[in-house]
């Protein structure tokens, strides 16, 4: 059996702790060698408000919100104001056990909280909505998930 990389271990433990009512996918640019993991709350406009996104599109049924998390392994500089996180790390060594389980559990937490005050904004009891993913990437030396290899 192969040995487990960065990608399979985050899609075993993202398919283990994140409920389904949360859809959450990884991305692999390998040119750039960054992994996207790219999550999106839904929740059900009971209300029928017309509420724009950032590029102005009308979302009346169902609100979708989408938000990212790169992992970057490569020598790309990021805006980090782009993305809910940009997490570097060395891609030779791969990213610690500790790093991508603590980091799933925040994400799960994030969407639960992010659906709660999704709804808040859309009962207009918040003016801004955006998720805030509560993670710290530690250098800490447990067992390292190596990067996939092509």
């Amino acid at each position: 059996m192969a040995k487990e990389d960065i990608l399979s271990y985050l899609e075993k433990e993202i398919e283990r702790k994140i409920p389904q009512e949360y859809e959450v996918e990884l991305e692999w640019d390998k040119k750039r060698n960054q992994i996207y993991i790219i999550c999106r709350l839904f929740v059900e406009n009971k209300e029928g408000l017309k509420i724009s996104d950032v590029d102005g599109n009308l979302a009346e049924e169902i609100i979708t919100f989408e938000d990212i998390i790169v992992l970057n392994g490569g020598n790309y500089e990021l805006n980090s104001e782009e993305f809910l996180k940009v997490i570097s790390f060395d891609r030779k060594k791969g990213i610690s056990k500790l790093n991508l389980d603590n980091l799933v559990d925040s994400l799960f937490n994030t969407l639960n909280k992010g659906k709660v005050e999704l709804i808040a904004f859309l009962n207009n009891d918040k003016e801004i909505f955006e998720l805030n993913l509560d993670y710290e990437f530690n250098n800490e030396n447990s067992e390292m998930i190596k990067y996939p290899k092509f």
